[in-house]
């Protein structure tokens, strides 16, 4: 979802009213089962990919500006319940179990951009991410690789530049928040055969305030930024966690948030801050009735 889309060519985008633009994707697996052996590529999983800009320059030199309210909420949602994967004897096996996505306020995309948020602008970025796998979900995978995610991810981003090198400054309010969040009651997964297998059941959340990307950029703040990032991740009712057989396997339930108010990204670049930025990043784990990470590890040899 985008508010207002410059697309390609060099253009201008000017916001003088209200702009809301709002992403909501679900994906859910309930009582399902698929079983996949042999071949050079298998992938099997839910995903929910929400995706959210207010105001857009898309390909090309563009210059956008906000002078008024601009709006973008973004909400990915994964579930799976009662589910089975099976996937063995596969030489590049991998299973997503994901929310994510992404909400900017303003986007350059490709192409040396002019992104401003002017006095009297005020941008508000959300993003929510939250995954559940619940009631006796399975996944076994056969020479599993480290591909294999378990996640809810997804960034908040108040102005986003990209390639190229860009103008981004901000002389009005920005106010983002990312959450992700990660709920298992009694799911568990099993790695078969994998000399090396890693996994996280995992919820990460990345909210940033201004972000050249790539290119060389010159990035400046002139007025108030607050950031938030939150990552919730709980384990509850027999969750299970064993980890065996190989040397490189590694399993956990974590939380993660990363709250940055000023990037250049990569390249040659300037970055300035007169005004205020306010950061607060929030990660919590918790486990309750289950044994240690709360995910089965099991690595050995491919059943008969």
């Amino acid at each position: 979802a985008t508010g207002l889309d410059g697309g390609a060519g060099d253009d201008v985008v000017v916001n003088f009213g209200t702009v809301d633009a709002n992403s909501h994707a679900t994906s859910s697996s309930t009582r399902w089962s698929l079983n996949l052996f042999g071949g050079t590529s298998t992938t099997a999983g839910t995903q929910a990919t929400a995706n959210a800009f207010g105001l857009g320059g898309g390909l090309g030199n563009h210059i956008v500006r906000n002078r008024s309210l601009v709006t973008t909420t973004g909400l990915s949602e994964a579930s799976v319940d009662n589910s089975s994967w099976t996937l063995a004897d596969a030489a590049n096996t991998s299973s997503i179990f994901n929310a994510t996505g992404l909400a900017a306020g303003i986007t350059g995309v490709a192409g040396a951009d002019q992104l401003h948020n002017d006095i009297g602008g005020s941008l508000s970025v959300f993003f929510t991410s939250k995954l559940t796998a619940k009631g006796g979900s399975t996944a076994i995978f056969g020479s599993a690789k480290d591909n294999t995610q378990l996640t809810a991810g997804g960034s908040a981003v108040g102005i986003a530049g990209d390639a190229d090198n860009d103008i981004i400054q901000n002389r009005g309010l920005i106010n983002i928040n990312a959450t992700a969040d990660v709920t298992a009651t009694k799911a568990s997964v099993t790695f078969v055969g994998a000399p090396k297998a890693a996994a996280l059941l995992s919820a990460h959340a990345t909210a940033t305030g201004l972000d050249g990307g790539a290119g060389n950029d010159d990035v400046s703040n002139d007025a108030d930024i607050l950031v938030r990032a939150t990552g919730t991740s709980k384990l509850s009712g027999g969750v299970d966690a064993k980890l065996t057989g190989s040397p490189n396997t590694s399993g956990a339930g974590t939380a993660n948030a990363t709250a940055t108010g000023l990037e250049g990204g990569d390249g040659d670049n300037a970055i300035r801050n007169g005004g205020l930025v306010d950061l607060l990043a929030f990660g919590n784990s918790d486990t309750a009735n289950s044994s240690s990470a709360g995910i089965l590890f099991d690595v050995g040899g491919v059943p008969s």
